[in-house]
């Protein structure tokens, strides 16, 4: 085991930007959409015992919504310079 004061450092990396709001509402509308056939099919999956999907979808969905909306803010913070990419606070 080599000691911790020699182990190899890694270079310094500069960050990779990349705009999440595509994706994120990407995955958004992928819960909805599951979500609504999930509704459809409620009453055979509370038969078969699995009645909670749809309110899992339901929460997929909320939850989505709710990024999506705090990164379309982001960005526009980030592009009208109020913000900076990596701002950890300090």
């Amino acid at each position: 085991m080599t000691p911790p004061d020699r182990r190899p450092q890694p270079a310094d990396l500069e960050p990779f930007e990349v705009d999440p709001v595509p994706v994120v509402a990407g995955g958004t509308l992928v819960w909805a959409l599951a979500a609504v056939v999930l509704l459809v099919l409620r009453d055979r999956l509370a038969e078969a015992g699995y009645g909670l999907w749809p309110w899992t979808a339901l929460a997929g969905t909320g939850l989505g919504l709710c990024g999506t909306a705090f990164l379309l803010r982001r960005r526009a913070r980030l592009r009208a310079g109020l913000e900076r990419p990596h701002d950890d606070g300090a």
